[in-house]
């Protein structure tokens, strides 16, 4: 099939903004879309019963911008929100495929871009490119740039990639950095899951998993703010009772593959993705309560279908979440003369306070080291 860019050169891209109790950073977030250099985009904006006084400010931009469509509705969270405007898109297109939005986006109202941050990206959808990512920075209230800009060139990856299970293990779930074909979606029936935070990774794997190719984009064009509180929760992760969010997520994205018979094809995309939100999970725990339940919760997951088919790393993920030591565990042997200690990636075992052996883990490779010198290699083709 030729790569053909698409017939109308600068296709309609929506912008999905859900804004709850933002009154602070609203009018940056909307000036950074509507000053976009890219200008046919539609733009629609769900109040999620913001209780400040965004729902104004929403009003007094649709009034000066004829692209701003304004949602209200009562408060039911993120994924209830970009649903909302998801469900008016479904219905546009149903009216009309020819003139409405062909991709979507999505900003949080905390957030904001690079000016051109649409125009140097969506020439990059080609007829087989069904994705684009691009890179993020880290900024706080100053809007100083903190540290390092991630996840840009995850795995150094540039360029159209085929959506094989080794790509899709390499894209962040986050969907602020990403644009999306709405047929796809709409195709899929594809929502976010409703009542759930995390819940990019449920939408983002299985979007990926029935497209064709993705381009990954370098420029650093989304403005993350470093915050404590957000419409997700997600900027201040060890509220209590949000840890187990991850873990319903996944049974979610279970349920979906399992249904859908894809899991037997797609496992490694689950596993990934399991292990990825359990480690996120038990470092983000409010309490020892919350930590057994997201233990007891994984473990079930994990119970429900073996661990024939686990790399190196995962083997290992997986035993410590068995023997609840995934947790920065720290294990005291012989009145405290050996200690064991246990981390994502790797063990290693002190004898009277000095590090002895070190034990590293990665997909195919299991490495040995013994008073820093390699003493071991275990390698899985």
């Amino acid at each position: 099939m030729t790569n053909k860019k698409f017939s109308n050169k600068k296709p309609q891209l929506a912008v999905i903004v859900p804004v709850y109790k933002v009154e602070k950073y609203l009018t940056k977030c909307l000036d950074s879309i509507i000053n976009q250099t890219y200008k046919n985009l539609q733009i629609i904006c769900v109040d999620d019963g913001s209780p400040d006084n965004c729902g104004a400010i929403l009003e007094e931009y649709a009034k000066k911008d004829s692209r701003i469509i304004v949602i209200h509705k009562e408060n039911g969270g993120l994924s209830s929100a970009r649903n909302a405007a998801l469900d008016l898109l479904n219905k546009q297109w149903a009216s009309d495929r020819v003139n409405g939005p062909k991709l979507v986006t999505f900003v949080d109202s905390d957030d904001f871009l690079d000016l051109e941050t649409y125009e140097k990206t969506i020439h990059f959808f080609e007829e087989d490119t069904d994705i684009v990512t691009f890179g993020f920075e880290k900024v706080t209230d100053s809007q100083n740039i903190n540290g390092v800009p991630c996840y840009a060139n995850i795995s150094g990856l540039h360029g159209k990639f085929a959506c094989v299970d080794s790509v899709i293990n390499s894209v962040p779930v986050q969907v602020w950095n990403k644009i999306f074909r709405l047929e796809i979606i709409f195709r899929l029936n594809l929502r976010f899951p409703d009542g759930l935070l995390f819940e990019d990774s449920f939408f983002t794997p299985i979007y990926l998993i029935h497209s064709r190719n993705i381009f990954f984009e370098q420029g650093y064009y989304y403005k993350y703010l470093l915050r404590c509180e957000s419409i997700t929760g997600t900027k201040s992760l060890s509220k209590p009772g949000v840890a187990i969010h991850h873990i319903k997520v996944c049974e979610k994205l279970y349920s979906y593959l399992k249904a859908h018979n894809l899991f037997e094809y797609k496992h490694n995309i689950f596993w990934n993705v399991f292990f990825t939100c359990v480690n996120d999970a038990v470092n983000n725990v409010a309490n020892v309560s919350e930590l057994q339940e997201v233990y007891s919760a994984s473990q079930d997951l994990i119970n429900n279908e073996g661990t024939k088919s686990f790399s190196i790393l995962q083997r290992h993920m997986h035993d410590l979440i068995l023997r609840k030591e995934l947790h920065e565990s720290n294990k005291y042997l012989l009145f405290g003369i050996v200690r064991i200690k246990h981390r994502l990636s790797y063990d290693k075992y002190y004898l009277f306070g000095v590090p002895v052996v070190k034990v590293k883990y990665n997909d195919r490779v299991c490495t040995i080291t013994l008073l820093g010198c390699l003493f071991f290699r275990k390698k899985v083709d």
